[in-house]
């Protein structure tokens, strides 16, 4: 499960782990770079707060973990193009 701060109606944060759609299916919608960073910034926040509750090796960490890359990944996608 990830967790988001309440914030302006913006994209909503896909769900990392095995239910999560194929990355191809995530970025189908058109998100810009801006949108793209913030979405980074707020999963950086989230994760970090739970390492300080939970631990590295907590599964909700993991997962935020994972999304992320997904998300950096895309990021330096776009920038290359």
């Amino acid at each position: 499960m990830v967790y988001r701060k309440k914030q302006k109606k913006r994209t909503p944060l896909p769900q990392a782990g095995p239910k999560a759609k194929a990355s191809k299916d995530l970025w189908n919608e058109k998100i810009d770079e801006v949108q793209l960073l913030e979405m980074i910034e707020t999963l950086k926040g989230k994760m970090s707060q739970l390492v300080k509750e939970k631990g590295l090796g907590h599964q909700s960490v993991v997962e935020i973990s994972q999304q992320l890359d997904e998300y950096i990944v895309q990021f330096q996608r776009m920038i290359r193009k």
